[in-house]
């Protein structure tokens, strides 16, 4: 598998979250630009829950596809790493264009809520729940910001018919008080 992960150049780090580091590569061969996302899943060995959780991610990606949700291309464990190699949008976050205009028209606002709704739809339907969809996760998928792509499924959850997954997990700023509770 070494030999997949060398056919990219690393260019630089987009982005760090809690469970791993997303970093701008380019295909040698190709010239296509992919984000790639490694987890370090050594401490995931020690519990089949935590092995299953950390590969959650590249199954629920893989089952998606809409226009709107970020594309899994690949992905695959060196030593004790998992690395996906996913599409890039580099278009920035959604977050940085709200600080960077100081919030939104209406018109762009409804722009990006449809998009936003569309690709939920999508999820929703296959049963999977995002559990984090904030604007650090609505990413462009150009400098033209006029297509959103909705990225890091990390905590995401599934709904079957019999059962929900039971998961709190959230980023703690967003979190409603009775999850805190």
């Amino acid at each position: 598998m070494r030999q997949v992960i060398n056919q990219y150049k690393i260019d630089k780090l987009l982005g760090e979250g809690g469970f791993g580091k997303v970093w701008r590569g380019t295909h040698k061969k190709t010239k296509e630009v992919v984000a790639i996302k490694t987890i370090d899943i050594s401490e995931s060995y020690k519990s089949a829950d935590l092995i299953q959780q950390i590969y959650k991610e590249a199954k629920i990606l893989k089952q998606l596809s809409h226009r709107n949700i970020i594309k899994l291309y690949q992905a695959f464990e060196i030593r004790k790493e998992l690395h996906l190699i996913m599409e890039y949008a580099g278009g920035g976050e959604l977050s940085d264009m709200v600080k960077e205009l100081g919030g939104l028209t209406e018109i762009e606002t409804r722009n990006i809520i449809m998009q936003v709704a569309l690709a939920m739809q999508v999820c929703h339907n296959k049963g999977v729940i995002h559990r984090d969809l904030k604007l650090e996760n609505v990413l462009f998928d150009s400098p033209a910001r006029n297509k959103i792509k909705i990225v890091d499924f990390g905590i995401a959850g599934i709904i079957t018919s019999v059962q929900s997954d039971k998961n709190t997990a959230a980023t703690l700023k967003y979190m409603t008080p009775e999850m805190i509770s």
